[in-house]
């Protein structure tokens, strides 16, 4: 999976609660230093913000009590084993107030760059969805779960729940890649679509599953806590709430970013021909292409194409040449403004083809330029159009 320099472009062109559903990507890089998290975010209140033997910080309302700090272009998950509101563990949380829902032709991506401080024992920091569409969260709730697990940093623990109760979940126990830091920053990923889950982690796929797929609405979560001793696994009895302040220890993972992108999916069609310039003049035909001239191609409607399509997987020919160039495909409309790179590199007298992906237009079309010194004919064959 990308970065977040690529992760909402990426949203665009690959085969990517009671709030709203969101249609356009989240992304908090965290870069105003403060207290609190944004506006977007909120946390847990009452007795949904208990957990294990952990309550939740209300940074939200009591800020100056419970920070939830901001600072040198991350955020701070904390767990600290001194509550000045009680005598738990006093964990960090967020949520985004907006939630999210995969399509049949959208998947979505959420994507937390972290970078756990310290390898204490007996604290979970986790990345994932959950929403509980009516009634009890406690039985019927969704949720898709990365939870780094200090107990054991080599391995990480996956879990997912469909309208289920809260439990002990579908999901395995997954080994890190060989040479794995766990005091380093890593990207990790939830790709949740309609009819598959796959978890990555700096761009490699840990596991991936068809069952047991959530189909509500979700909301994205980050978290630092300390489970009890019903999660074994988890628990380290050495671990314990601290009676005064002077006794606390405070234990950090620290959040570079935060994205949840709409991930638009690919359908593949029969190889189709969009365009062919040695055939008759028409919209699908000739004339050849002019040295240094473009040509705007309409997309929809054509080769069963949609419209709402952002994107085509296409093959480019350009067959013999007169003379070495370049072509370079790149969205509509005619006019728009063409980037600095080549789609084909094509020379004297040789038929040459590249594969590429191309974005449309909003207008439905797509534009091909002729980089060369001679005037040049150039097919167009579309495999899968994304929408």
């Amino acid at each position: 999976m990308p970065g977040i320099k690529t992760l909402c472009a990426l949203a665009v062109i690959l085969a990517s609660s009671s709030p709203a559903h969101a249609a356009s990507p989240f992304v908090d890089e965290f870069s105003v230093p403060g207290n609190k998290l944004d506006s977007r975010w909120t946390t847990e209140f009452g007795a949904p913000s208990f957990l294990g033997r952990t309550q939740l910080r209300d940074w939200v309302h009591q800020s100056d009590i419970g920070p939830f700090v901001v600072a040198s272009g991350t955020s701070q998950l904390a767990l600290d084993t001194f509550n000045p509101t009680g005598s738990s563990m006093y964990g960090t949380h967020g949520k985004t107030i907006a939630s999210f829902q995969p399509t049949a032709t959208t998947d979505y991506a959420l994507t937390a760059r972290m970078r756990v401080t310290s390898s204490r024992g007996g604290i979970v920091y986790g990345i994932y969805f959950y929403g509980c569409s009516s009634g009890s969260c406690a039985t019927s709730h969704d949720e898709l779960d990365i939870e780094i697990v200090t107990n054991h940093l080599q391995s990480v623990q996956l879990n997912r729940y469909a309208a289920e109760p809260l439990g002990a979940g579908h999901g395995p126990l997954v080994d890190l890649p060989q040479g794995f830091d766990p005091l380093a920053f890593h990207e990790w990923t939830i790709r949740w679509g309609s009819s598959r889950i796959t978890y990555y982690v700096d761009g490699m796929e840990l596991f991936s599953a068809t069952d047991f797929i959530p189909q509500g609405p979700m909301q994205a979560n980050i978290i630092a806590w300390a489970p009890d001793s019903g999660w074994a696994d988890a628990y380290d009895g050495s671990l314990q709430p601290a009676a005064s302040s002077g006794e606390n220890q405070h234990f950090t993972a620290l959040v570079d970013f935060v994205t949840v992108v709409p991930v638009t999916k690919a359908h593949f069609i029969t190889p189709c021909r969009l365009i062919d310039t040695r055939n008759p003049d028409g919209p699908s035909g000739g004339p050849s292409l002019a040295p240094g001239g473009t040509r705007n191609v309409m997309v929809t409607g054509n080769c069963g194409i949609p419209a709402g399509t952002v994107a085509l997987a296409v093959n480019v020919t350009v067959p013999q040449p007169a003379a070495q160039g370049y072509l370079t495909a790149f969205p509509g409309p005619s006019g728009a403004t063409m980037p600095f790179v080549s789609t084909l590199n094509y020379k004297s007298g040789a038929t040459r083809a590249n594969n590429a992906i191309v974005a449309t237009g909003e207008d439905g079309t797509i534009n091909i330029y002729n980089g060369g010194s001679v005037p040049i004919n150039f097919i167009v064959d579309v495999n899968a159009y994304f929408k």
